[in-house]
């Protein structure tokens, strides 16, 4: 009878066992209808330390790329991922060389020695998309963070720490040629032979094969404001080229002259694509006069459209959300203040970028859920059985997700969750689009 009773039992689980697996099977292939496939790069807490992984935008394929056990005595963090534009490569972060002895390998990611560091370092590293081949670009550089490509793959810009000042350097693919240069924002252009970049506070563009730093723009006030630091009235906040490189689409702060009051303005202009024909488009000002912080600017793949991701800082607290101005009107539009996104308890949003298409935004965001109380009780009962079964420390509770949203602010869909304490690189190259 007892056997009778575990048999049928278990017969139980392997049906509910069935079950869910095939309804999270028709579930993803539900809101897989019209979604253009994609696959994005991040780091994760997941298994107790940052490791980087890779998802399909649905949620399927979650492969961890890193096993940070490079170093003698220690693990390592492996962090701020960014993809090629192939998405063949990634090249990240990696505090594996620290002041214990650490691994060194050759180009074919083959052990060859080991070394030591003064000072906790981090460098530069780049493996193929499955995790292969992982080979460090600089060694022991101290602090070395957010790794992004060339369109062409044969550069790599990184930002580096160096007695406390933060300066913009270029690589080869093979971590040869390296150049440096003032801190500021860049972008190639798009077949990777230029850069432009606010290096030296004004717009320029840099030729890398001529070793030339034209200067492209002179709009920024000389003023300074502040009682104490007088920093400059005017900065170059980012800006983004347009598909077809005749068009830059340039974002200005303008701090106001007593920085203790608001507002600050975010003054947005476009120009040809050798700093000519410089015209202002749109003044974006909060009515609450709150301060906007731009923190990632996009043309969308057709040239019809800007999307930018903004903060504004409303009673010290962030409130981020994703707009888009239409370079044909002049039109600007919040796409993530509408009733039906705020209504899913959406906390923050992360990075987006354009589908293939241009007709719909993509974005990771981190969403409360409905029962906060029951959600966190959950998470640390998991957290408690993966700690008594792997020596495993769970990560702060999180709730991000990949989302989509028509480019008119309709159609919102929550896709697929991440993995707990999952993190995108501060200047990434996070998605790439697949045929």
């Amino acid at each position: 009878m007892r056997h009778k009773i575990l048999k049928i039992i278990g017969l139980v689980l392997i049906i509910f066992v069935l079950l869910f697996n095939l309804g999270k099977f028709i579930r993803t292939r539900l809101i897989s209808i019209g979604l253009s496939k994609g696959k994005i790069v991040f780091h994760s807490l997941v298994d107790g330390d940052y490791e980087i992984y890779t998802m399909n935008i649905n949620g399927t394929g979650l492969k961890q790329l890193t096993k940070n056990r490079e170093t003698v005595t220690n693990s390592a963090t492996d962090a701020n991922p960014s993809f090629s534009s192939d998405g063949e490569k990634i090249v990240f972060t990696s505090w594996r060389q620290t002041d214990d002895q650490e691994i060194i390998r050759d180009q074919r990611g083959r052990a060859i020695g080991e070394g030591t560091s003064p000072n906790p370092t981090s460098d530069i590293y780049i493996m193929d998309s499955n995790g292969k081949n992982q080979t460090p670009l600089t060694y022991h550089s101290r602090i070395s963070l957010d790794p992004k490509f060339s369109p062409d793959g044969k550069w790599i810009v990184f930002y580096k720490l160096t007695d406390g000042r933060r300066y913009t350097r270029i690589i080869d693919s093979k971590g040869l040629n390296q150049r440096i240069f003032n801190y500021g924002f860049y972008h190639f252009s798009p077949d990777g032979k230029r850069i432009y970049n606010t290096f030296e506070s004004e717009l320029s563009v840099l030729d890398l094969d001529r070793d030339t730093n034209k200067k492209l723009t002179n709009i920024l006030s000389s003023e300074k404001v502040g009682d104490f630091q007088q920093l400059p009235r005017e900065f170059i906040a980012d800006f983004a080229i347009s598909p077809d490189e005749k068009k830059i689409v340039l974002v200005v702060k303008d701090r106001s002259q007593d920085m203790r009051l608001y507002p600050e303005t975010l003054i947005f202009y476009i120009m040809n694509i050798n700093g000519s024909g410089v015209e202002e488009i749109y003044r974006f000002t909060d009515p609450t006069d709150a301060s906007p912080i731009i923190l990632r600017i996009r043309y969308s793949p057709d040239g019809r459209y800007v999307a930018f991701l903004s903060d504004f800082i409303r009673n010290s607290k962030l409130d981020k959300n994703i707009y888009l101005l239409n370079m044909e009107n002049r039109k600007l539009t919040n796409l993530t203040e509408g009733e039906g996104i705020r209504q899913t308890r959406l906390r923050t949003i992360i990075d987006f970028d354009f589908t293939p298409d241009s007709q719909k935004i993509f974005f990771i965001a981190d969403i409360w859920p409905k029962n906060m109380r029951r959600a966190l009780f959950f998470h640390k009962l998991k957290g408690l059985a993966k700690y008594i079964l792997f020596r495993i420390r769970m990560p702060i509770y999180d709730n991000k997700y990949t989302c989509t949203i028509d480019i008119d602010g309709s159609n919102y869909r929550r896709i697929a969750k991440l993995p707990d304490g999952s993190e995108l690189g501060s200047f990434s190259d996070f998605i790439h689009w697949q045929e």
